[in-house]
């Protein structure tokens, strides 16, 4: 069992040893001279684990520097069997050369980092500095591009002769004390690990005393020297040494900045080797009652350039209190609709860390000379709001300590309404740049003494500032809008104000809230929006630019000044949907509005009105046609039906002997029968006989037999006749018109009667193609008697008559 396990741990021994063999990419992150050739190869044992991958074979290996591929003619082999690719002046600061297999997909092989090593740098600006009786120091300038393995060796050569040597990593570097009084030379030389020197230009130091640098004054004190200046004092520097002040010429500068902010000012003065121990130097005060930080240095005092001692400790003392200064500015506000009005006082004289006044009084006084009681403010307090009714006022402002005043100033309030006399400034204008604003302005022709500007990003936090100067620039925040005022002050009254507005710096200006579509027309329409506030951030309007479009086409714009508030959009498509958004424009931005949507009608309104006016001429030409038509048919066509009543020949004919009824057979369309009685003098009713014209009657119709009594006693009995009725189709009534008479029956007996238009009436047969007309010649008859049926249905659409004519000739089958 043991002889069996030894042969195996050989063989993973051997396999782990081969595993071991990496294929890589060498030389492994060398580090080279800028400039200087390269040459990187790949490695590939027999054993390696890339010599079992089919595709490796050295003809397809291929380089890249920082995943670019390298130039296959800087390609080589080494020993005929080893890839390799020579890189040439390498000038990058650090380089990742990668070696691939090519193939379907690149495998990558390997990689190296080639790194770039700068030579040394000569080392600039070198200067030396000697601390009396201490130490001697030299500084220089290493450059940028210095590797941080740079050593650096100072050379201190007196006489041609090095005697001292001081090695640094960095600037500076220090010599002991030794022969520091002598003349020296100065030299800088930088070396690194990658061998190689930098040399610096030689300092020559002929004069030592040129590089002395003396410690820095001591006990520096401040104290008000009256109220417009300040002395400093403080004690010569003192040889470490000897602890002894400097016995020398020197030169003292001393610095002074407001413990409130702003620029640092500095005051130089010179004082002779035989000046006293202390010192002192006076400084002008420019603010009153303010905090002062003040240090102070001095240098050897000769011909060349001085070699600053270090600063003092800041010594800090309060400017004396100018009584003079205090000053009382006004701002008004527009009076209500009681005509009260918001008046916010502001004073300047000291800042709140000024112990020098207890506070202040503010008074009022009317033209009356009635004068309030004065109201107390704390000495923290640079602003007051009252409220005054319509009369001018006067205010009184005075600062006091112990109950004595110190200063005091007045200002005036012109009554509402009042415009004072006095004269504003002219050409005022406003601009901005680096986040300051700057206002200018030119003199009026009565000459003010001063000018009292005032600015303000809201109506309750007010600056202000007074000038005799035509122009002033202060710092303003970015995207706020500021008032301006500029107000003239003559024999210390204000005139006229004048207010501009400006950004310190601007943006884009408010958003166009209303827009709307008006007077839309088939190719056109108005556009409207209300102009947005001067007041709405954050800019100023200069130009306002309507976009519209139809659906998804191109989008077209107009553009107008900021004076415009419409805009007539021109060549629109009837008919179509479109939407429309107003851009409001500043030199910095735009801003856009809410998008509306409208659509332009198929047709104008003009259109329409034409339409209408033409349609109804239309209307009124048709009825006067229709009137028209109708006149000519009811004139040539439709002819009045004559009354038969009214005929000449019913009224002469005897009624006695007429007491038979006689029916005439219609249509079963008509509503009613007509029964007409025709008798002789015995009674009897004689039956014409049928003529060629004649038509039978309809079989199923059967008088109803009765008896008929007349007016003379004549007893007349109805009987059926044996033949039935007979229709005659009887000529139009036109023909009538043209002169035809029927003469009665009683014309046979040697009788002549009347002619008559009455004589022909028939009826309007159902179909209208023809005239109905019974035709019988009548007996004799002295009486005729015409009885109307009983009606059996509703009246038919035609009126059915009978003609005179038919009871003479016997037209209607007698009962």
């Amino acid at each position: 069992m043991k002889a069996s396990i030894f042969p195996l741990l050989f063989i993973a021994v051997v396999v782990c040893k081969g595993q071991n063999e990496k294929c890589d990419v060498y030389p492994k992150d060398p580090v080279i001279a800028m400039g200087d050739d390269i040459q990187v190869l790949f490695k590939a044992p027999n054993n390696g684990p890339c010599r079992p991958v089919p595709s490796y074979r050295h003809e397809k290996v291929f380089w890249r520097l920082n995943d670019v591929k390298i130039a296959e003619s800087l390609y080589t082999l080494v020993n005929s069997t080893i890839p390799a690719v020579v890189i040439q002046n390498f000038t990058l600061g650090s380089g990742k050369v990668t070696c691939y297999i090519d193939g379907r997909k690149p495998i990558l092989l390997g990689g190296t980092t080639i790194k770039v090593y700068f030579p040394p740098v000569k080392p600039t600006n070198v200067s030396c500095i000697t601390i009396m009786l201490k130490s001697f120091t030299c500084y220089w300038n290493s450059g940028k591009n210095a590797s941080s393995d740079t050593i650096y060796t100072v050379s201190r050569t007196i006489r041609n002769e090095p005697i001292e040597y001081c090695t640094s990593k960095n600037s500076p570097c220090s010599f002991k004390t030794k022969d520091l009084l002598l003349p020296t030379e100065i030299q800088v030389i930088a070396q690194n690990s990658q061998g190689g020197a930098a040399y610096s230009d030689v300092l020559n130091v002929t004069n030592i005393f040129s590089t002395v640098k003396i410690s820095p004054p001591w006990k520096v004190m401040a104290e008000p020297l009256n109220s417009v200046e300040l002395k400093v004092v403080w004690e010569k520097p003192m040889e470490e040494l000897t602890e002894k002040p400097v016995d020398y010429s020197l030169v003292c500068e001393v610095r002074y900045s407001y413990q409130q902010g702003g620029s640092s000012h500095t005051v130089t003065k010179k004082y002779p080797r035989n000046a006293a121990t202390t010192l002192e130097l006076g400084i002008h005060v420019d603010r009153h009652c303010t905090r002062y930080n003040i240090k102070v240095r001095c240098a050897l005092n000769n011909t060349w350039t001085p070699v600053w001692s270090d600063w003092s400790r800041d010594t800090t003392v309060i400017s004396p209190l100018d009584v003079i200064h205090l000053r009382l500015w006004r701002k008004i506000h527009r009076p209500d609709k009681r005509g009260n009005r918001t008046v916010q006082l502001m004073w300047k004289w000291v800042p709140t860390s000024c112990d020098a006044i207890d506070g202040y009084r503010v008074s009022l006084k009317v033209e009356n000379n009635r004068t309030q009681v004065p109201v107390p403010f704390d000495r923290a307090v640079t602003k007051a709001s009252i409220t005054l009714d319509k009369e001018a006022y006067t205010v009184r402002i005075a600062a006091y300590r112990s109950e004595k005043i110190l200063s005091e100033d007045t200002t005036t309030i012109p009554a509402a309404g009042e415009v004072p006399g006095l004269l504003p400034v002219e050409d005022a204008q406003a601009s901005s740049q680096n986040g300051q604003i700057h206002v200018s302005w030119s003199a009026p022709s009565q000459s003010p003494e001063a000018y009292m500007v005032d600015w303000s990003a809201d109506d309750d936090d007010y600056s202000w500032q007074e000038t005799e100067t035509t122009n002033i620039t202060f710092n303003g925040q970015p995207l706020r809008l500021y008032t301006i005022a500029v107000t003239p002050l003559y024999n210390n009254s204000p005139g006229q104000e004048t207010t501009l507005q400006a950004y310190s710096e601007e943006g884009a200006p408010g958003m166009v809230s209303t827009v709307s579509v008006l007077d839309e027309e088939t190719t056109g329409a108005r556009v409207r929006w209300a102009a947005v506030p001067r007041r709405t951030c954050c800019g100023f309007t200069v130009n306002y630019t309507v976009f519209y479009k139809a659906g998804t086409g191109p989008e077209l714009s107009v553009t107008v000044n900021s004076t415009l508030q419409e805009v007539h959009l021109a060549l629109l498509r009837p008919g179509t949907n479109y939407t429309v958004r107003v851009m409001a424009s500043s030199v910095a931005g735009g801003t856009n509005s809410s998008v509306i949507h409208f659509r332009t009608p198929l047709y104008g309104h003009n259109f329409i009105a034409k339409l209408g006016t033409f349609g109804g001429l239309g209307v009124i030409l048709l009825l006067m046609i229709g009137l028209w038509c109708f006149i000519i048919v009811n004139k040539h066509v439709l002819k009045p039906v004559p009354n038969p009543k009214d005929s000449e020949v019913l009224s002469s004919w005897p009624s006695r002997n007429c007491q038979r009824p006689l029916l005439m057979p219609f249509e079963e369309t008509y509503s009613y029968k007509l029964r007409i009685s025709i008798c002789d003098g015995d009674g009897t009713t004689p039956s014409p006989a049928p003529t060629e014209n004649t038509q039978p009657a309809s079989p199923d119709w059967q008088p109803d037999p009765a008896s008929y009594v007349g007016s003379s006693g004549i007893k007349c009995t109805e009987e059926p006749s044996r033949s039935p009725p007979y229709v005659w189709e009887c000529p139009a009534p036109e023909e009538w018109d043209r002169g035809m008479s029927i003469a009665p029956h009683s014309q046979a007996s040697g009788e002549s009667g009347p002619v008559s238009p009455y004589l022909k009436n028939c009826m309007l047969a159902v179909n209208g193609r023809g005239y109905l007309c019974n035709e019988r010649k009548p007996a004799p008859c002295s009486e005729r008697e015409i009885r109307d049926p009983q009606p059996q249905r509703p009246p038919p659409p035609m009126q059915p008559y009978i003609s005179v004519d038919m009871i003479q000739k016997g037209l209607v089958n007698p009962m």
